[in-house]
């Protein structure tokens, strides 16, 4: 779609926004009455915000960008692109919707407004103060500009971020609404700030060409809400999603979780099985924004939890021989709602065997606790190639996803046929082994 579009002059003093997001400017006597400056208000979030295609960016690191457009091909997103930053796409607010609700890779979503070229800082507050901020953002809501230059003659990321955050500031001020405040941390409480929330504006510079991009999701798209627990450094719900998606596993086959810790592998792969939408939990930033549709999004919930399954379909079972950790893992995945869709059992994983529950050949996935993530000294190499041995002798048909901090540990399990999977995890290098016994 055309990027390029100039905001300058299409907004009018006086409008006024819905009630719930307290933007109302002060009365005029002698101006529109309250309920005419709402509905010329609701007429320009229609217009510039609910009725237009936007651009938006599905966050994501590299390794993972092919799941997660595989995710948004099967929402029926067309023209998905995979680019440096994630996955790019266009639509209107209903997508993004969407994609916050469904995606189980993405860390989060980014509503990029058009770009605009930028010389001087002078120019970079004007162009972002004729943005129409007010038909985009919750004034309650504090803002947290972060920003990065590149070949830019305006290239001090501190400066860029201070001039982009006084530019919306003083836009809520002449339309005369409440101007958002700037997140501090910790912030105390204050009765015109809602803190559950931080409006993020991602401002990127580069040879001389700004792009602002507006996160609608709030709390990284890992926090679904069911984690309270956990022991140790558990896997990010995403990641944990991510190593399903590369397994090719779709809810069609039995699956052991043998080393479960906090149970996010199983409880993803019951969400996954299930159809439930990771998102149907939780809350998201768009929800305070000005232009947000509540009768849409209750309509998007609804359709999809309609179509979710009453149980799963296939057998998951998840193991540990710590009790603690089977407690945690039970907890988490009934704070989930789906503890009943998984057999759990506190057994040492070296002596579990499949057809003690008559499980037919299916996906064992494996995330053994290692080096700072345990911050114990013991026998990793030792250890997996225990893992493998066993694996290897009482798995014979299954398929295998074993995650290790390093290729040479991933090596120690012996497998002949397998392939790598490198990605981050929270700073630490992780391998994924995929192996068919």
């Amino acid at each position: 779609m055309n990027n390029e579009k100039d905001y300058t002059m299409v907004s009018r003093k006086g409008s006024a926004p819905p009630a719930a997001t307290r933007q109302t400017p002060p009365p005029d006597d002698k101006g529109p009455s309250s309920a005419d400056r709402e509905r010329a208000f609701l007429r320009h979030v229609r217009r510039l915000v609910q009725a237009q295609e936007h651009d938006f960016l599905a966050v994501i690191p590299q390794e993972m960008a092919d799941l997660c457009q595989q995710e948004l091909m099967e929402l029926g997103i067309p023209d998905t692109r995979v680019s440096e930053a994630g996955v790019e796409f266009s639509g209107r607010l209903t997508v993004c919707m969407q994609v916050n609700l469904w995606s189980r890779t993405a860390s989060r979503v980014l509503c990029r407004l058009p770009h605009f070229r930028v010389g001087v800082v002078g120019e970079l507050f004007h162009r972002t103060a004729a943005i129409p901020w007010e038909y985009w953002l919750n004034a309650r809501v504090p803002l947290l500009v972060q920003a990065h230059a590149l070949r830019s003659r305006v290239d001090h990321e501190g400066l860029i971020g201070e001039t982009v955050q006084r530019a919306v500031q003083q836009r809520f001020h002449d339309r005369g609404f409440s101007v958002p405040a700037a997140w501090t941390s910790p912030r105390q409480d204050h009765e015109d700030i809602d803190n559950r929330w931080v409006q993020r504006l991602l401002v990127r510079l580069e040879n001389n060409r700004c792009v602002i991009s507006l996160d609608t999701t709030g709390r990284h798209l890992h926090q679904r809400g069911y984690r309270v627990q956990h022991g140790g450094t558990p896997m990010r719900e995403t990641l944990a999603a991510a190593i399903l998606g590369r397994a090719g596993w779709r809810g069609d086959r039995p699956l052991v979780d043998g080393l479960c810790g906090a149970g996010t592998l199983a409880i993803e792969a019951v969400l996954l099985a299930r159809r439930i939408p990771p998102g149907i939990g939780r809350e998201f930033l768009f929800e305070q924004w000005p232009g947000h549709q509540p009768k849409t999004w209750d309509y998007l919930r609804r359709t999809a939890r309609d179509a979710m399954f009453s149980r799963s379909p296939v057998a998951i079972v998840a193991i540990d021989q710590d009790r603690r950790a089977v407690r945690i893992a039970r907890e988490n995945a009934a704070r989930a709602g789906v503890s009943d869709d998984i057999r759990w059992d506190t057994v040492d994983f070296l002596d579990f065997r499949p057809e003690a529950l008559d499980l037919r050949p299916g996906l064992v996935v494996l995330d053994p606790p290692y080096g700072v993530r345990t911050q114990q000294d013991t026998d990793l190499a030792g250890f997996y190639r225990l893992l493998g041995a066993h694996l290897r002798e009482a798995f014979r048909g299954w398929q295998v996803a074993v995650a290790a901090p390093t290729p040479e540990l991933a090596r120690s399990l012996g497998f002949r046929r397998k392939r790598w999977w490198h990605l981050p995890h929270g700073g630490i290098p992780l391998n994924v082994c995929f192996a068919t016994l």
